[in-house]
């Protein structure tokens, strides 16, 4: 028997028509979509085969040489204007004395009592005749403020007897009222004067907490000073620049501090004459001069 001739007629019974036709169909969709990926890999640099990515050295990204020449030459104007470690680097100071025009008076009262509204009934009543004499001097309705008001009671140490043994415990004997006010006077001559009248009008329950001059507008003051601390900012810089053998090219970079002092020259002479001048004298107090500074912290590129 001839078998492979009854194979050949077994083959042709089972395979039909609309067989081949789906084998037909599955192949060109096969051959479609690997001509596809083949033109998007010819197109698309960025897309590589396993066998180009191994001839890349590790870390590294193939990329257009024209692409990589753009991103290095960009790249070098940015990091160079944003290094401000080069350069010279010089912090301009300002000074200037100026006669103030303002007295800031800082005073109160303080009452004590057994009782705390009787200590509070004193205090007010010492207020009130220090407040009526301030406005003699033809203070404004602003220029006095409350900076503080307290009630606080008072104990004393003291020991007892208890169970035939001597304890110590604290004993409250009365309370303090304490009432603080400032008071700007512009009339610098006549603070002795009216430290004078507080005084008188307070009685023993007056306090004065100290004294403080300044300026009132002080505008005109701080452009000086900057005017004053750039020139002194550039002479430094310049100074710097010719022991160095370098020029200074442009300015990059300012930076006021943060504000200004005011240092009176004779407050220790004030201070004493308030203290040593007698109750019914009129203390003798000078304004003097005051010194005023500002820094201001300045950059320069060099070449």
């Amino acid at each position: 028997m001839n078998y492979r001739h009854i194979l050949s007629d077994e083959i042709k019974l089972y395979v039909k028509p609309w067989t081949i036709a789906f084998l037909l169909v599955i192949s060109i969709i096969v051959s479609s979509c690997a001509a596809n990926n083949q033109m998007a890999k010819d197109s698309d640099p960025s897309i590589t085969t396993s066998s180009q990515l191994t001839t890349q050295p590790v870390g590294r990204f193939p990329v257009d040489d024209s692409l990589a020449y753009e991103i290095e030459a960009a790249s070098i104007p940015i990091s160079q204007s944003q290094d401000l470690s080069s350069g010279i680097w010089v912090t301009g100071s300002g000074r200037i004395s100026a006669e103030p025009d303002i007295v800031i008076l800082s005073l109160g009262v303080e009452a004590k009592a057994a009782q705390v509204s009787e200590a509070n009934q004193k205090a007010a009543e010492a207020m009130s005749k220090i407040i009526k004499r301030l406005k003699n001097h033809d203070l404004e309705e602003t220029a006095l403020q409350t900076t503080s008001f307290n009630i606080y009671p008072q104990y004393e140490y003291r020991e007892v007897l208890k169970n035939g043994l001597r304890q110590g415990t604290q004993v409250l004997v009365g309370y303090t009222v304490s009432n603080r006010i400032t008071a700007k006077i512009k009339d610098i001559d006549s603070i002795g004067e009216i430290i004078d009248d507080v005084v008188k009008s307070g009685g023993d329950f007056v306090r004065i907490d100290g004294i403080r001059f300044s300026i009132e507008n002080q505008s005109p003051i701080m452009s000086q000073l900057r005017q004053a601390a750039m020139e002194n900012a550039f002479e430094k810089a310049q100074h710097f620049a010719d022991l160095s053998g370098v020029q200074l090219k442009s300015l990059i970079f300012i930076r006021e501090s943060t504000g200004f002092e005011i240092t009176p020259k004779n407050m220790g002479m004030q201070r004493f004459a308030l203290e040593a001048s007698p109750a019914s004298a009129t203390p003798p107090i000078s304004g003097g001069a005051l010194d005023m500074d500002m820094d201001v912290e300045v950059g320069f590129s060099i070449q």
